[in-house]
């Protein structure tokens, strides 16, 4: 099944489109197929290997909450006995088909739903920023269980630690400060990967 979708975004790509932000996502999801084509290019099959099972349809904010949950799990393992994490997420976005269906699940299923290659960094901030970047409705988040009342008590002059990717923390706009960077090729889908080979979705 990876092949013919690798061929129809292909020719997706390659067709001329009044709208460049659809054909923007059409090039970068098909990016990341020809990554993965390439990191199994031994064994294809590899990414078709079941990773576990999925109860019942989880859709789009749902595995974008998920995300931002798993990367502060992630950060916390990295970084959080140095420093005081106050919250994980980001601008955390699925791709068509915007879903997990019920049943088995494959690392192909998550490629096209999680495609891009953002890398999970540690970041600081300031407060004013922090409320204006993570009270937008188009950022996910989760808040430390140290943290749960952190946007009532939020000083705007100091700065705080969070874990996100750096498509939030690379953006100038967001005015963070990039105090690490997770380098291995480990991204939200391989997060949520390896969430599901542990049991999760059950």
């Amino acid at each position: 099944a990876f092949l013919p979708v690798l061929d129809n975004l292909q020719r997706a790509a390659a067709a001329e489109s009044k709208d460049p932000d659809f054909k923007k996502g059409v090039e970068m999801t098909l990016k990341g197929y020809q990554e993965l084509l390439d990191k199994y290019s031994e064994d294809v099959s590899a990414g078709s290997d079941v990773l576990g099972k999925n109860a019942k349809v989880r859709k789009s904010y749902e595995l974008q909450q998920l995300c931002a949950d798993l990367y502060y799990e992630k950060g916390m393992e990295l970084w959080g006995d140095e420093y005081d994490i106050v919250l994980a997420g980001g601008s955390i976005n699925t791709r068509s088909p915007n879903h997990i269906p019920a049943g088995d699940v494959t690392y192909i299923q998550l490629m096209p739903i999680l495609p891009f290659d953002n890398q999970l960094s540690l970041a600081k901030i300031s407060g004013f920023d922090l409320k204006r970047i993570f009270q937008n409705p188009k950022y996910t988040y989760y808040l430390s269980p140290e943290h749960q009342n952190l946007f009532s008590t939020i000083e705007n002059s100091k700065y705080y630690y969070i874990v996100t990717d750096r498509y939030s923390s690379a953006y100038s706009p967001n005015n963070m400060q990039e105090i690490a960077i997770l380098n291995d090729e480990i991204y939200a889908r391989d997060l949520l990967a390896e969430y599901i080979k542990k049991g999760g979705l059950e």
